[in-house]
């Protein structure tokens, strides 16, 4: 998952880099972009990691464990579509669980003001606790259930 995630970017920051005009001074203005996109990486792979392990570890069918994984991540962003058409902007966007990750990801470059125009659909201090909620109760489970299967 940590391939996935950080490798198309930091295949795209060494293109800009061969490509540039100046690539000594575009790799000096963008060297920092290598730790973000390792830590971004690393923040996504985690989040999806925990989460799908988890899913999977209350089923022994794999249909069963994807079909959790695709309803719990549509269904929650579903769910914060409705909340926050109901309650106002940026109260249910961080019950998205599937953008949780992706907005943590792109508060890592703060000068690019991210892929899309969130508004305050996508608020970061939630979308921070909804990641730290989701990480803790998955890693729960997940020794409640190498326990429970020990026994």
């Amino acid at each position: 998952i940590f391939v996935i995630a950080a490798l198309p970017q930091l295949v795209l920051l060494i293109g800009n880099v061969f490509f540039a005009e100046d690539s000594l001074g575009y790799l000096g203005d963008h060297w920092l972009d290598v730790g973000r996109i390792l830590a971004g990486g690393a923040l996504m792979a985690l989040y999806y990691a925990v989460l799908g392990v988890a899913i999977a570890s209350l089923t022994a069918r794999t249909a069963f464990a994807v079909g959790g994984f695709i309803g719990l991540i549509f269904g929650s962003g579903v769910l914060a579509g409705i909340v926050s058409e109901t309650q106002g902007d940026g109260v249910g966007g961080a019950l998205a669980l599937g953008r949780v990750p992706i907005t943590l990801y792109e508060s890592l470059f703060p000068a690019t003001g991210g892929f899309v125009d969130r508004g305050n659909d996508w608020p970061l201090g939630g979308s921070i606790v909804t990641y730290a909620i989701v990480v803790v109760v998955s890693l729960a489970l997940l020794i409640w259930r190498h326990r429970s299967e020990t026994k």
